[in-house]
């Protein structure tokens, strides 16, 4: 059964380093799953902490994925289109 004892300085320190994984995008998603394996029978606060933090990478990772996605279609399809005007006087000549 999970304690509800307020929290002390150990919970505190893996709350803290469950949430230090965001500097870390990608492999920060280990930090908060290791701390909430560890605590989720022990410390009901620290495993609500780590599962915080580890939704919060996976939400980070997706958007910088989503957004680099964007990017690189823009970039793409930017240079491609600067460039087909230039083929095309090629091609005919």
């Amino acid at each position: 059964m999970p304690s509800i004892s307020p929290p002390t300085s150990r919970d505190r320190a893996l709350s803290a380093l469950a949430h230090a994984g965001v500097v870390l995008p990608g492999f920060g998603l280990l930090a908060p799953l290791l701390v909430w394996r560890s605590e989720r029978d022990q410390q009901r606060e620290t495993a609500f902490q780590a599962l915080q933090a580890l939704g919060w990478q996976v939400l980070q990772v997706f958007f910088v994925q989503v957004t680099a996605l964007i990017l690189g279609l823009s970039i793409f399809s930017s240079l491609w289109f600067q460039a087909l005007p230039a083929w095309w006087t090629m091609l005919m000549g």
